[in-house]
């Protein structure tokens, strides 16, 4: 995942993380629109969900396996994205709502769950 120009120190640390196992329960990617914080937080998200990956320094997953497959086509049973519906301005409560219960569910393929909220100014 060599290929987003500028996040280096972030990179960094994500690796570390996943290098020592030490991974916060949470990370808040902020910026401007359009600088690829939603491409980082996906490239994480193959790395703690790829079985090919995880547990190594590797940002990205394998990008070959079934699982980085689905990550990307957005189909993993426990990954979920959030994102404002179409034609409005804000997430909405229903939708929280929703996440709050598919985190609070036990894991059906990955060691945990993960969600990833995009542009929730």
């Amino acid at each position: 995942m060599n290929e987003l120009i500028g996040h280096q120190e972030v990179m960094r640390g994500l690796r570390a993380g996943l290098a020592t196992g030490t991974m916060p329960h949470a990370s808040l990617f902020i910026g401007p629109s359009g600088v690829g914080k939603a491409t980082v937080a996906q490239a994480y998200v193959r790395s703690l969900l790829c079985p090919t990956t995880r547990g190594g320094e590797s940002l990205g997953g394998c990008q070959r396996c079934e699982v980085c497959h689905k990550i990307d086509v957005r189909c993993h049973a426990d990954l979920q994205w959030v994102e404002k519906a179409e034609g409005t301005t804000r997430i909405s409560i229903d939708q929280v709502r929703e996440l709050s219960r598919f985190l609070s569910l036990t894991p059906m393929e990955a060691e945990w769950k993960v969600a990833i909220v995009d542009d929730a100014a």
